[in-house]
């Protein structure tokens, strides 16, 4: 599943892509492109903050910043 990082210097239209079966077994799978902003980052771990409220840490091992693939609307023409 992918999050959206918001407010972030360090990683501008980025996301966070995360373990389905993590995000799941921590009750935020519903949560799917939801915005997230990084408030905190361990050698092991991302520390997220959720718009809609709530916080989790996030292992790195489970999870990868991947930026995000933007498309012009030219091509749809």
């Amino acid at each position: 599943m992918k999050l959206s990082i918001i407010q972030s210097e360090e990683y501008p239209r980025h996301e966070l892509e995360v373990r389905t079966w993590f995000a799941e077994k921590n009750g935020f799978a519903h949560l799917q492109k939801s915005e997230i902003m990084l408030i905190d980052e361990t050698e092991k771990a991302y520390r997220i903050a959720f718009v809609k409220g709530g916080e989790s840490w996030i292992p790195k091992s489970l999870c990868k910043i991947i930026k995000r693939e933007e498309t012009s609307l030219g091509m749809f023409e």
